[in-house]
């Protein structure tokens, strides 16, 4: 058995493709100034162009410290550790910020049918996977835990800010969209600080704010799925938006020569295998855009795109394990195909 995981390349899914700027397209050059922390268990970097006092990272940096302080499972002195300690105890007063990410998180649930579901932690804690040792669980205790999982059995009281998990055992794993919360608060805060272009890249969810120093759309490289980092396979171009992937490269382990990723199936409890290699979604929230790659990965390819289809505002690449490509329907020209050993279906 051997976990897969490096630090850098495991956290880089998208990446910016700055070459067109650089490239003498006539466009005045703009300074960049990046800084990087390791927050939410990854390498979270900002990118900011034009002026940028060293005090608007220590703002923004010290703004994601305190939201994991209180959404990381993983802490046993975060709030919703504290939360999930209760479960089946009685409600529990929560700060206000866990309170609407909480209510988020079961709207998406109830959003995608529990294909994404955040009651998932149970089974996540049994297979560890990204973390100190991974294994295949044992089918009694596997079932256990499933039993545990259920959006439906969180209730909210408004009066207070309480939750009540019904079902001891019951644990919450915000590890779907905490990141994309975060991201998101970021970006709102760079703004509120006069920032208009800037980039923010939480171990593949990436907020491009405004455009590139020469006006025109970034231009968001999405990974190839076998290959290494940096390799990609298309380019989506956005402007003021998130681009969020995932796959089932991105965290996994091996045991007895099979490899098993991080992305569950919440019926069954095993990594999701339904022919699909990789989800980007493109939209406005990457709170929303990290929910929603889930979804879609766990749904699959035709129950994915009617999801995705149904949505303003929302497009999604999905990338097939036989080298398929296909696009929802409002993408148009935003792609580009990088690799031409796959082929595009729009």
């Amino acid at each position: 058995m051997g976990v897969q995981k490096s630090l850098r390349a495991a956290v880089i899914v998208v990446f910016v493709l700055l070459t067109a700027a650089a490239g003498g397209l006539g466009a005045p050059s703009e300074e960049k100034t990046s800084e990087a922390s390791f927050l939410f268990d990854t390498v979270c970097t900002i990118t900011l162009y034009g002026k940028a006092p060293a005090s608007h990272f220590i703002d923004v940096f010290s703004r994601m410290e305190e939201i994991e302080s209180r959404l990381d499972l993983y802490d046993d002195g975060s709030a919703l550790s504290e939360l999930n300690r209760h479960a089946g105890m009685g409600p529990v007063a929560v700060p206000e910020e866990l309170f609407e990410v909480v209510k988020h998180g079961i709207a998406y649930s109830r959003l995608t049918g529990g294909a994404f579901d955040i009651t998932i932690g149970p089974v996540q804690q049994l297979w560890d996977i990204g973390g100190d040792s991974p294994e295949v669980p044992d089918s009694a205790d596997l079932a256990a835990a499933l039993s545990l999982v259920d959006f439906k059995k969180v209730i909210f009281f408004e009066h207070g800010k309480r939750i009540l998990l019904e079902s001891r055992g019951m644990m919450i794993d915000l590890g779907g969209i905490a990141k994309g919360y975060a991201a998101d608060q970021a970006a709102k805060l760079l703004r509120d600080l006069g920032h208009r272009r800037a980039l923010v890249n939480f171990g593949g969810n990436l907020v491009a704010l405004g455009t590139r120093p020469d006006d025109t759309p970034w231009r968001i490289g999405i990974q190839h799925p076998d290959r290494s980092r940096g390799d990609t396979i298309g380019i989506v171009e956005v402007t003021d938006a998130t681009v969020v992937t995932s796959g089932k490269y991105e965290r996994f382990f091996e045991q007895d020569g099979i490899r098993y990723h991080h992305i569950l199936d919440t019926t069954t409890g095993y990594p999701v295998e339904n022919g699909v290699a990789s989800v980007t979604i493109i939209t406005g929230s990457s709170m929303k855009a990290d929910a929603l790659s889930t979804a879609v990965f766990t749904l699959g390819l035709e129950a994915g795109l009617e999801l995705v289809n149904g949505f303003d505002g929302v497009e999604v690449v999905i990338v097939t394990e036989n080298d398929e490509i296909y696009l929802s329907k409002g993408i148009g020209d935003d792609f580009s195909l990088v690799d031409t050993r796959f082929k595009v279906i729009r």
